[in-house]
């Protein structure tokens, strides 16, 4: 199995993402580990089957929680479904479950301004800024109040 694994990661890795899945559908039968769902989800994310890919991570995120890189794999799926308030749901719990990241907080402020949602991302702002307060978000501050 180990075998059929490394070969479907080398598939990916060549953006032979048919060849991959069809190695990791047949390895997730025998041994269905988070492991190989999440390449699975990833193969399926980039040949644009964004349906499969996010049931996929939303059932890793379940079982592992604490994965920043799953939650960014489900927000970019969310985000190519036009699902806004799937993406917003995500990245809230994404801020609720994982330590506090700078970076992370931008991202869903910028999502929040993008999508119209000014007044929600003012209120993220100003519990952010009280709780962690830097330079970047005090600048993010500011430009939200001139929008």
């Amino acid at each position: 199995m180990e075998h059929t694994v490394n070969l479907a990661r080398i598939y990916y890795s060549e953006r032979e993402y048919e060849m991959s899945m069809s190695l990791l559908n047949r390895a997730y039968k025998i041994v269905p580990t988070i492991e190989i769902a999440n390449l699975l989800a990833l193969c399926k994310k980039n040949t644009g089957e964004y349906e499969d890919a996010a049931q996929i991570f939303e059932g890793i995120i379940k079982e592992y929680p604490y994965n920043s890189f799953v939650y960014e794999d489900l927000i970019e799926c969310y985000k190519n479904m036009n699902d806004i308030a799937k993406v917003s749901d995500t990245y809230k719990l994404q801020m609720e479950k994982l330590p506090y990241d700078e970076d992370r907080a931008i991202k869903y402020t910028n999502f929040l301004i993008d999508n119209e949602q000014k007044e929600d991302a003012r209120n993220f702002l100003n519990k952010i800024y009280f709780e962690y307060p830097s330079d970047k978000i005090l600048e993010l501050k500011n430009r939200l109040k001139e929008l």
